[in-house]
């Protein structure tokens, strides 16, 4: 996948979510895994909501396993509350 650096780019990648989980990914998510930083390999600013492409569905499905674990945010990071992470989860 091509990296996409403009916010533009930006917005058309994850343009299928709702408001609300483009805020809970920006407050709990891009600080670990966006343009500057991409921990464990990982960037999600830029990634697509094309679910039809196994691909990117597959890569969805584990940031919603991660989260349903208790993974991430890491601990060290402010937890969404139970209410958030379950939308935002059921969302994804």
């Amino acid at each position: 996948m091509t990296a996409l650096c403009s916010s533009a780019p930006f917005a058309r990648a994850q343009d299928q979510l709702d408001e609300t989980s483009r805020a809970f990914l920006k407050s709990h998510c891009y600080k670990c895994h966006d343009e500057s930083k991409q921990k464990g390999k990982f960037r999600l600013d830029t990634l697509s909501t094309d679910f039809t492409d196994p691909q990117l569905a597959e890569k969805w499905s584990e940031v919603v396993f991660r989260l349903n674990a208790g993974e991430m945010p890491p601990e060290d990071e402010p937890r969404p509350s139970a209410v958030e992470l379950g939308r935002t989860a059921e969302f994804l």
